[in-house]
């Protein structure tokens, strides 16, 4: 069985963030993140940060970490040529069924 990420953090790769944002670690180890808001007080942020902790087994951090979710049925992949085109295809609808936006 998969590892969640609880149980093994990945290393992260930390982007810029907008003016009014940060991030915040659950251990001192910089591998839990959360983004939180940088208007926060102190006492503000430490209360969030002690929620976010007692249940960080909850947060979903990927989606092997949900209970319940059998991956098989959640992940697929596409496989795309190197040349590919992305193409926009309409709806097709089968011959003699009412258009629904004229009814």
């Amino acid at each position: 069985k998969e590892k969640s990420f609880v149980e093994e953090p990945p290393e992260l790769e930390l982007k810029d963030l907008t003016s009014h944002l940060e991030y915040a670690f659950f251990e001192d180890s910089n591998k839990l993140s959360v983004i939180i808001s940088k208007n926060l007080k102190v006492d503000e942020r430490e209360a969030l940060l002690n929620v976010l902790k007692s249940y960080k087994r909850a947060i979903a951090w990927k989606i092997s970490d949900i209970k319940g979710i059998d991956l098989r049925f959640c992940t697929h992949k596409i496989l795309m040529e190197d040349d590919y085109k992305p193409v926009v295809q309409s709806q097709r609808r089968p011959v003699g069924e009412p258009n629904s936006l004229c009814s």
